[in-house]
């Protein structure tokens, strides 16, 4: 979900300049996604605002060039084998592996076709959501939305990066989980500020919830949540394959408000 797909139909940025977010199936390989990416317009002057963007799938092709090998390689080396996360990676070879997807309808959910463009905001241009782009291989390695796997793997991935020491040393832990976008204000998370990687709640009142300062936060757009309150040492999962009721609905604050009580 970037600032580009979410400004009116016709005005997004990135649209214009004919860029995948990862998650349709655009034939683009990661060079040419991230050159149409140079081309589009800055929506403001850095450091004077902040919208979420495709700047971790930059991260990926940074780290690639870095280590001169592919993303898929690397995280497999350094993360998914050493954590056992057998049931996470970005190639699907086992299609009964992958549940359905859905999206948010009336009175019930709507199961997905081959092609979906759903909105996240009411007189967005949208995201175009295609299946089967798991199935690719060929499909570029989007490290913002190109991964599949279990709630159960993730469930692994964050109680390491809460209290574990194998990824990464503390000091740089501790980077990660601060905020890093000052008094900027997160459009769609208020008082939340933004990590690396992830929200950090700053106000719970003003969220209108009862996490404790410092919890983080993210969803993603199929409809998963997940959240980590350091102070509770609680970790939380939810990945219910229904977007977007399951990333940011309803439904992600009942579960959040049935866990505290």
């Amino acid at each position: 979900m970037t600032y580009g797909f979410l400004e009116p139909e016709g005005g997004g940025a990135y649209k214009k300049a004919g860029v995948s977010d990862g998650m349709d199936l655009s034939g683009l390989s990661l060079k040419e996604n991230l050159k149409r990416l140079s081309s589009a317009p800055l929506l403001y002057k850095p450091g004077t605002n902040w919208c979420y963007s495709i700047a971790v799938d930059v991260l990926g092709a940074v780290i690639s060039k870095a280590y001169e090998d592919s993303l898929q390689t690397l995280i497999k080396t350094l993360i998914t084998d050493p954590l056992k996360m057998t049931n996470t990676s970005f190639d699907v070879i086992d299609k009964q592996k992958i549940v359905a997807q859905y999206l948010s309808c009336s009175p019930i959910p709507k199961r997905m076709g081959d092609k979906e463009v759903a909105q996240v905001f009411e007189g967005t241009a949208g995201i175009v959501f295609e299946p089967a782009r798991a199935f690719d291989t060929s499909a570029f390695p989007s490290g913002g939305s190109g991964m599949n796997g279990t709630a159960e793997d993730f469930l692994y991935f964050l109680e390491e990066l809460r209290s574990g020491d194998f990824l990464l040393p503390k000091d740089i832990k501790n980077e990660i989980t601060k905020i890093q976008t000052g008094n900027l204000p997160l459009t769609g998370w208020p008082g939340r500020g933004f990590g690396l990687g992830f929200t950090i709640l700053k106000d719970p009142k003003e969220a209108n919830t009862k996490e404790s300062i410092g919890t983080w936060r993210l969803g993603g757009a199929y409809g998963h949540s997940w959240f980590v309150d350091p102070i509770e040492k609680l970790t939380v999962v939810s990945f219910t394959n229904t977007a977007f009721e399951g990333m940011d609905g309803q439904f992600t604050v009942d579960l959040t408000d049935a866990i505290y009580g």
